[in-house]
């Protein structure tokens, strides 16, 4: 995820939120970030041909326009 991560914030203009690397949850973590949509969008292919290259990718996530509800629990 690490690597992923780094991937994505390099291909794009995008401001990292949170990097959680799982414990007890099967090695399984995530990355969030925000930007620009086609920058999100950008930076989540960057990082997924990484993880995709390994066979370990679950599943990602765009969400163009988060609620605050949403917002709140990501702060």
């Amino acid at each position: 995820m690490i690597i992923a991560a780094d991937a994505a914030l390099k291909a794009a203009d995008v401001q990292a939120l949170e990097l959680r690397l799982g414990r007890g949850i099967g090695g399984k973590a995530y990355f969030t970030f925000t930007g620009d949509v086609a920058a999100v969008q950008a930076a989540v292919e960057a990082g997924k041909a990484i993880v995709l290259e390994k066979g370990l990718l679950v599943d990602t996530e765009v969400i163009p326009s988060p609620s605050d509800k949403l917002w709140a629990t990501l702060l």
